[in-house]
């Protein structure tokens, strides 16, 4: 990812008996991902397809990015991930993790994705026999930035990652924090809230103005009803809801006065229970 520094540029040894023979494919600046025999002889160059790193997958198809951020609001914020075909034709593409409004820049989703990613079929990023990433199908586990503020280090707002798997959707005004993980095919409607270091594990679906707490775990198949707040572990799949459904405001008015006074009314059962024994 930067300009050569030894010239001239190319292999200088390779002693085949030595090598796992084979190609590399890299990221050449400001030109694509290109892959190079055993001998740095091009092999096929994808323009315009840059990555961080840029993968290659059984069959010929790459994945990588099409763009970066404007380096003045973000450091290594890629646009997207994409996956395209030896024609470097786009066949898969992630890139609605969040929604930036730079100055001076069009607004637009961007996956801010960063350093690393895997396809599931390879959890190691490298190859490996008999562990060859999924083409077509599977998740996509995404290494993407956060920015936070934490005043203990530092007024400026801070970066920090944030796992977003495949087919994740979000929607409006959402605040994803921090160090969270979201599993694949779960989605956020408007307005909900996950706190810093919350692990949501796949296919879970929260509706508007839901919430979680930071620090909790919450397992596969989970559904948190309209203004829900999930402030424990969920260990079991299942609906769950937490919110008052809206009423006229004197039943209301009630309802808060019947609630206030239950620890008095519980005190009096406990009472008639013990004087009945």
């Amino acid at each position: 990812m930067a300009y050569p520094s030894v010239y001239p540029t190319g292999t200088t040894i390779y002693d085949p008996n030595k090598c796992w023979n084979g190609y590399t494919i890299f990221p050449a600046k400001e030109v694509g991902a290109l892959l190079i025999d055993m001998n740095g002889g091009e092999v096929k160059l994808w323009k315009g397809l840059h990555g961080m790193p840029n993968k290659i997958l059984p069959g010929g198809d790459v994945m990588g990015n099409t763009g970066e951020r404007n380096t003045t609001y973000g450091m290594q914020d890629h646009l997207d991930l994409v996956q395209v075909d030896w024609d470097g034709n786009i066949s898969w593409k992630f890139n609605e993790y969040e929604y930036i409004e730079d100055p001076g820049e069009e607004p637009q989703w961007m996956a801010r994705q960063h350093h690393d990613y895997q396809r599931e079929g390879n959890p190691v990023g490298y190859y490996v026999p008999n562990m060859d990433p999924l083409v077509d199908q599977g998740n996509t586990l995404i290494l993407s930035h956060k920015n936070l503020t934490n005043t203990e280090i530092s007024d400026k707002p801070l970066i920090d990652d944030t796992i977003i798997e495949d087919g994740v959707r979000i929607d409006n005004l959402c605040m994803i924090a921090h160090n969270v993980e979201i599993g694949a095919h779960s989605a956020l409607a408007a307005m909900t809230g996950i706190a810093g270091s919350a692990k949501i594990g796949k296919r879970c679906m929260f509706a508007g103005q839901s919430g979680v707490v930071g620090h909790i775990k919450i397992c596969d198949d989970v559904i948190v009803s309209g203004q829900g707040m999930v402030s424990k572990d969920i260990t079991e799949p299942g609906v769950y809801a937490s919110s008052f459904p809206a009423e006229p405001v004197r039943a209301w008015n009630r309802s808060v006065a019947r609630i206030r006074r239950l620890d008095k009314l519980s005190e009096r059962v406990k009472k008639l229970e013990r004087d009945s024994t």
